[in-house]
C-alpha cells in the first residue's frame, strides 16, 4: 500500500518471536545498552558497579577514566565526600543524597525515581534524575541504576526563577516610588529620588550578578585583578542593604584587623561574593539581631568572616553548598554554591562554614593577598 512516508510492510508474529530468540541467544543487551544516551551501572549487594555501559564512562571523573567495576557511583561521578570514610554512601552527606536512597529503594526490592545533586572534585556540580530497580539473577539481588544528567535544566530553571523573582520584586519596588514622586513635595520628593536611585542601582547589579554567574558555569568569565581596600569595598556593599537591615532592625557591625587592608584580586567577582554573604546573613536572621563582617589579614592571607545568630538545621549544614538546593523552596538555590563556586574557582580561595548552637552561622571566605 502506498503511504504518505515510511513503508507499511509488517511481518508475522512468528517472524517476531524468532528475530527476539536470536537477540537474546546473541547477548545483544550490552551493545544495546551502550547505544542508549542514558548512564546505567548494576550494583551488586555492596553497592559496587558489576557492570557499566559507554555512556557512563563519558559521566565519570577523568581520574576514574575507564574501569569502573568494582566502584560505587558517587567515586564514579567524582562526588567531593566519596573518598570520607568508607567511600561512597557511608558519611553523613549521604543521608540527604538522592542517588543514596535510590539505591536503598533498588535494594529492598522497590523501584524508585529520587533526584540527585553533587558537589564534584573539581568544585563543579551536576544534578542527576536517578532510576533504580531490584535485578535477580540466580538468587543473586542487583540494582539497576540509571542516570540522566538534568544539570542544564535544572541551571536553566534556577537562574529563570531567581531572575524573574528578585527583579520584577526591585522593578516593581521602583516603580511604585517613580508613581508616588508627583504627590510629593520637593523634600520629600528630594529623597524619594535618593531612593529610586538605590533601587536602580540594585536592579543594574542584579542583572549583572545572574550574568557573571551564567558566564562562571559555562567558563567564559575571566577574571581581571587589581588592588583595592577591603574596608572600601565593605563598606560600599553595607550601605546597599540599609533597607533591609532597617526592615529586620538588624544591627550590623563591622570589623577590621589591621585597619587598613588591601587585596589583589578581581573586585567584581569578590563584590559578588560578599553580597551574597551578606544577603543570606540577611535572610537567616530574625528581627533585633546582630550580623557582624570582620576581615582579619592573616601572613599572606585574608579571612572575610560574615556572622549571623541563627543556627542552620543539620540536612541544611549538608547539603549547603550543592547548586539547586535551597531552603527557600525549588529553583532558588544558588547563593552558596555560586559563593563557593566563584571563590574557589576563580578567585584562588576557599570557602567554610560554621554553624553551631550557642554560637551561630558564620562563612569564612580565605583568599590570598597576592600582594608578594
Amino acid at each position: 500500500m502506498l503511504t504518505q512516508f515510511l513503508p507499511s510492510k509488517r511481518v508475522s508474529r512468528e517472524v517476531i518471536l524468532v528475530q527476539r530468540e536470536l537477540l537474546l541467544s546473541k547477548n545483544i543487551i550490552p551493545q544495546i545498552l551502550d547505544n542508549v544516551p542514558i548512564g546505567i551501572l548494576i550494583l551488586n549487594e555492596t553497592r559496587q558497579t558489576v557492570y557499566f555501559n559507554k555512556k557512563f564512562i563519558e559521566l565519570a571523573d577523568k581520574e576514574v577514566k575507564s574501569d569502573l567495576l568494582g566502584l560505587r557511583p558517587g567515586e564514579i561521578l567524582g562526588c567531593i565526600h566519596s573518598c570520607l570514610i568508607e567511600g561512597c554512601g557511608t558519611t553523613e552527606f549521604c543521608r540527604y543524597c538522592g542517588a543514596a536512597k535510590a539505591i536503598v529503594s533498588g535494594l529492598n526490592g522497590q523501584r524508585d525515581v529520587q533526584e540527585c545533586r553533587i558537589l564534584l572534585r573539581t568544585n563543579e556540580a551536576i544534578d542527576l534524575s536517578v532510576y533504580t530497580n531490584t535485578i535477580k539473577v540466580d538468587g543473586e539481588l542487583y540494582t539497576s541504576f540509571c542516570v540522566i544528567d538534568i544539570s542544564a535544566e535544572r541551571r536553566k530553571e534556577v537562574l529563570e526563577r531567581i531572575f524573574f523573582h528578585d527583579v520584577l520584586n526591585i522593578a516593581s519596588g521602583l516603580k511604585g516610588i517613580l508613581e508616588f514622586l508627583p504627590e510629593l513635595c520637593s523634600n520629600e520628593k528630594v529623597e524619594m529620588e535618593k531612593l529610586a536611585l538605590v533601587f536602580t542601582s540594585v536592579l543594574i547589579d542584579e542583572i549583572n550578578s545572574q550574568k557573571m554567574i551564567s558566564e562562571a558555569e559555562t567558563g567564559e568569565l575571566v577574571a581581571e585583578y587589581s588592588i583595592f581596600s577591603l574596608r572600601d569595598l565593605i563598606n560600599s556593599l553595607i550601605s546597599l542593604f540599609q533597607l533591609q537591615f532597617h526592615a529586620k532592625n538588624i544591627t550590623i557591625k563591622t570589623e577590621f584587623i589591621p585597619d587598613e587592608i588591601f587585596i589583589n584580586c578581581d573586585k567584581l567577582i569578590l563584590r559578588r561574593v560578599i553580597i551574597n554573604l551578606i544577603k543570606n546573613a540577611i535572610e537567616a536572621s530574625k528581627r533585633d539581631l546582630i550580623v557582624k563582617v570582620s576581615v582579619l589579614q592573616v601572613e599572606s592571607k585574608v579571612l572575610i568572616k560574615v556572622y549571623n545568630q541563627s543556627v542552620m538545621p543539620e540536612n541544611v549544614k549538608l547539603q549547603i553548598f550543592k547548586r539547586s538546593f535551597s531552603t527557600k523552596g525549588r529553583g532558588r538555590g544558588i547563593g552558596t554554591y555560586s559563593i563557593k563556586m566563584l571563590t574557589e574557582l576563580y578567585l584562588n580561595g576557599k570557602v567554610n562554614f560554621i554553624s553551631e548552637e550557642g554560637f551561630g552561622t558564620e562563612f569564612i571566605v580565605e583568599l590570598p593577598t597576592n600582594m608578594y
